[in-house]
């Protein structure tokens, strides 16, 4: 992305300050981090990735694990945090499902994410598109990733997503 200032700078140069009124040449450009920082995917979840959300007789039993890590993938952050945010999928599921289904869906996030080919909207820090970001977030992206779930509907209630914009806080601040 061509940097704003760069282009102030070239013009500042090449023209005669003295004798002449630029401002007219600047071109209307939003500042760098608000561009940076635009959501460009709204969370979408779906669910377990090819794999089952429950038992036969609960359907539903870990669901919520992987809502919650659909969510924190989508977010994104700092690179070591991806795998940070797989072993609370594991344990999560470990906890409502037993060890066996934990083991079998981490090794599939895990293959998965060393793929060289990446799903849309399956990816680490898919909000932002197909950059790939792996870099803490800022207190601007946080607050971006909150007025979006709050302004698209999802499966998360008001206090699933202040639980989770607090934890994004917590751990990128």
């Amino acid at each position: 992305m061509l940097n704003y200032r760069l282009v102030l700078f070239a013009l500042l140069l090449s023209a005669d300050l003295r004798s002449q009124d630029c401002s007219n040449l600047l071109p209307n450009i939003e500042p760098i981090e608000e561009i940076e920082t635009a959501i460009s995917r709204h969370f979408v979840t779906d669910l377990c990735t090819g794999y089952k959300e429950g038992t036969k007789k609960q359907p539903q039993k870990w669901l919520q694990c992987c809502v919650w890590h659909d969510l924190r993938l989508w977010a994104g952050g700092a690179k070591a945090h991806r795998r940070v945010v797989d072993r609370l999928l594991r344990q999560c599921v470990k906890e409502k499902g037993g060890k066996s289904h934990a083991l079998i869906m981490w090794l599939g996030i895990r293959l998965g994410s060393l793929s060289p080919i990446k799903l849309p909207g399956i990816q680490w820090g898919n909000a932002w598109g197909n950059k790939s970001r792996r870099k803490p977030l800022t207190e601007v992206e946080i607050i971006n990733l909150k007025k979006s779930l709050q302004d698209h509907p999802s499966m998360l209630s008001k206090d699933e997503i202040d639980q989770f914009i607090n934890e994004l806080y917590i751990n990128n601040l």
